[in-house]
C-alpha cells in the first residue's frame, strides 16, 4: 500500500506532537507492514527533504503539485494531518478536483488533533495586552483580542455556526474521519455535520524510550510544552508556582520549563515580576532526559486533543498532576486520579496536591507505577493494527 501523510509542517521528531506522531507512524508503516510512505507539507524547511520521503508543496499551487506528488507515488491513501484553517481551504479543495479529475479510487482520511471547538474559549485579555506592551503591536495580538472580544458579545449560538464552517471545510471530499479519542467523536460531528458512522478513533502511541530508575529522579516539576497562552494556559502553572515558592514542602524542588513558543517572552516577564527563584526556561530540547529526572509533571493547558507528553513523561515515571478543563476532555482517557495520576479542579488543588507529592516519595513511586502498567492501551503495535485494519477496510469495503 501507498500512503500519503499530509501535514502542516515538516514530519521531524520532537518537532511537535503532530510531527512527531507522524514520524512514528510513517517509519513504521514501512518496517512492519512493509508500506511505501511520503509526507507532504507546506509550511517551514527541511534539509534533504527528499532522502527522508518529504516532499514541500507550495499552497499557493498545491492542486498541480499534489496531483504530481499523488501520482508519482501511485498513493493509495491520503492520511490528512492538516490543522491550520489557511492550509485547509486550499488543500481540501485540491484533492477534491484531483480526485475528480484523476485519481477517483484514492481514499481520503482526516485526522483531528485537537478538541472540536476550542476556536471559542476564552482567555485572558490581560495577558494579551501584556504580550503587546512588552513585544509591541502585532497583527496577531490584534487578531485574537478582536476575537476574544467577539466570544464577549455575539451570541454562542451564531459562533457555532461560524466556526462550524471550517469543520465543514475539513471534511470535503472525505472518507473517514478520525478523532484521537472516543471522547471526542461526538463533538467533531456536532462541528461538522459529518456522519458520526464515518467518524472513528485511534490514540496516539507512546513515542519514547523509558526509564523509570528511581535513583535518576530529582527534585525537579516538569512541563514540556510549546509556550503558547491561547492553548497552554502557562499562566496557570506560575500562578501555582508562586503560591508554592517558600513552603516547606518544595525546599530544594525546581520548575523546569522545556519548550519554546510565541510567548516566551512574556513568561519569562512574569516569572521575574513574581520574584520566582527556582524555575528555569530550557528553550526547545530533545526532552528524554528530562523526563528521566523529574519526579513530578504539570499540565496546565486550556484545551488539547491527545497531547503526547503526558504519555511521555508516564512512561518515563514522573506523575502528571492535571488541571481539568471543559475543552480536554481527554485528559481522563490518561489519568484516573488518584491511581494513575492526579486531576485537580482548581490552582489551589494544584497546589496542595503538588505539596502532597513533593512530600511523599511512596506515594509518587506507587502512581508511577501504576501508570506505566496503564500505558499498554497505547503500544505502537496496538495503534498499529488499528490503522492496518482502517486502510484495509476502506481499499478493500465489504
Amino acid at each position: 500500500m501507498n500512503v500519503l501523510f499530509l501535514l502542516d509542517n515538516p514530519p521531524l521528531p520532537m518537532s511537535g506532537g503532530v510531527e512527531t506522531v507522524v514520524s512514528i507512524l510513517s517509519e513504521a508503516f514501512r518496517k512492519e507492514f512493509g508500506w511505501n510512505c511520503h509526507s507532504v507539507f507546506f509550511r517551514g524547511d527541511c534539509e534533504n527533504a527528499a532522502s527522508l520521503n518529504m516532499t514541500r508543496v507550495n499552497l499557493d499551487n498545491c492542486e498541480p503539485e499534489l496531483a504530481n506528488v499523488i501520482s508519482d507515488y501511485d498513493i493509495d491513501v491520503i492520511l490528512n494531518n492538516v490543522m491550520s484553517k489557511q492550509t485547509a481551504k486550499s488543500v481540501f479543495p485540491a484533492l477534491v478536483n484531483i480526485r475528480e479529475k484523476s485519481c477517483p479510487k484514492i481514499k481520503h482520511v482526516f485526522i483531528y488533533h485537537s478538541c472540536p471547538g476550542y476556536e471559542l474559549v476564552k482567555q485572558d485579555l490581560s495577558f494579551f495586552c501584556k504580550k503587546m506592551w512588552l513585544c509591541g503591536v502585532s497583527l496577531d495580538s490584534v487578531k485574537v483580542i478582536f476575537s476574544q472580544m467577539l466570544l464577549r458579545i455575539v451570541p454562542m449560538s451564531f459562533l457555532r455556526k461560524i466556526v462550524g464552517r471550517k469543520y465543514v471545510t475539513m471534511t470535503l471530499g472525505v472518507d473517514k474521519v478520525v478523532c484521537l479519542s472516543k471522547k471526542l467523536e461526538e463533538r467533531f460531528g456536532e462541528y461538522s455535520g459529518f456522519p458520526l458512522d464515518s467518524i472513528t478513533n485511534v490514540a496516539n502511541p507512546v513515542s519514547l524510550n523509558s526509564s523509570t530508575d528511581a535513583a535518576t529522579k530529582e527534585k525537579i516539576v516538569l512541563i514540556v510544552s510549546r509556550l503558547d497562552e491561547t492553548s497552554k494556559r502557562l499562566t496557570s502553572a506560575l500562578k501555582v508556582w508562586k503560591m508554592l515558592e517558600g513552603e516547606a514542602e518544595v525546599s530544594g524542588w525546581k520548575l523546569v520549563v522545556v519548550g519554546d513558543g510565541p510567548d516566551r517572552i512574556v513568561y519569562e516577564k512574569i516569572a521575574k515580576d513574581y520574584k520566582l527563584n527556582n524555575i528555569r526556561f530550557e528553550g526547545r530540547q530533545n526532552p528524554i532526559s528530562y523526563y528521566r529526572s523529574a519526579s513530578l509533571f504539570m499540565m496546565t493547558s486550556r484545551f488539547e486533543g491527545f497531547p503526547m507528553t503526558i504519555l511521555e513523561a508516564q512512561q518515563n515515571g514522573v506523575v502528571v498532576v492535571g488541571l481539568k478543563s471543559e475543552h480536554f476532555p481527554t485528559l481522563l482517557d490518561f489519568i484516573d486520579d488518584g491511581e494513575t495520576g492526579f486531576i485537580v479542579q482548581s490552582m489551589n488543588g494544584m497546589v496542595e496536591t503538588l505539596k502532597k507529592l513533593m512530600s511523599n516519595d511512596s506515594l509518587r513511586a506507587s502512581v508511577a507505577t501504576h501508570a506505566k502498567d496503564n500505558l499498554v492501551r497505547y503500544d505502537l503495535r496496538i495503534t498499529l493494527g488499528k490503522w492496518k485494519t482502517l486502510c484495509e477496510s476502506l481499499q478493500n469495503p465489504t
